[in-house]
């Protein structure tokens, strides 16, 4: 058995080998993996691989400074390459499951979002004292008046290519019906319709099919029009 033997201060002493500074905030941090060299040449080769579609999966003992040393090494990977876009998605009005995506200028993204807001605000505090002008009055009055009109166009259209066939144009519950006109310049009733020569009544199915066609276009027409007044309410 070895007797005990006082050590002195100076053998007891570690020096540590630590860079000046006042405070540790002034140092900044290095991430290492103490003894993982093959796990960082392989990081490192995936940061190469310039590839969409490949993705770094770590794995290890919790605590060994896996992740604080990934993040650092993308960080530095990072400086390097270009600064890629901003995209934000937006509302689209034509198809409400569709939003539209922008790309925008890196870093712009957020003020994008400001000042959409900031739109909106202004619009909820100027709209109502907008639409109750006497300005904004005249121009919707002028605007329901032009559609208005090209309605009535459209229907004096459909009219006269019926008053060519002795044919009346009218709208029913069930969509829009051909009435043939009688010797008299008046509607024909279903009684005079049924008395008529197999010649006439094929004349006049004849010109019915030529018109329907017009006759679903202005219906179209005007339909997609009076949905355009009802949006400009």
């Amino acid at each position: 058995m070895s007797p005990i033997k006082k050590l002195s201060y100076e053998q007891l002493k570690t020096v540590f080998n630590l860079p000046k500074f006042k405070n540790t905030s002034e140092i900044k941090p290095e991430y290492q993996l103490i003894e993982q060299n093959r796990a960082i040449e392989a990081i490192n080769f995936a940061l190469e691989m310039d590839q969409f579609g490949y993705n770094i999966y770590v794995c290890g003992y919790e605590g060994i400074g896996k992740r604080s040393y990934l993040i650092d090494m993308l960080k530095k990977r990072a400086k390097k390459e270009k600064t890629p876009s901003d995209w934000v998605y937006v509302y689209n009005f034509e198809d409400i499951y569709k939003p539209i995506a922008l790309e925008l200028k890196p870093g712009t993204a957020y003020e994008f979002k400001q000042d959409i807001n900031d739109f909106i605000d202004n619009i909820i505090e100027e709209l109502p004292e907008f639409i109750s002008s006497e300005e904004f009055e005249k121009k919707r009055n002028e605007l329901i008046e032009y559609y208005e009109k090209i309605i009535l166009d459209l229907s004096n259209e459909i009219n006269e290519k019926c008053k060519e066939k002795n044919l009346v144009f009218k709208y029913t519950n069930d969509g829009f019906a051909f009435i043939p006109i009688n010797k008299n310049n008046k509607e024909m009733t279903e009684q005079e319709y049924l008395e008529l020569s197999d010649e006439d009544r094929d004349e006049i199915n004849k010109n019915v099919n030529e018109l329907k066609s017009a006759a679903y276009d202005v219906i179209r027409k005007t339909r997609n029009i009076k949905k355009r007044i009802e949006s400009k309410d």
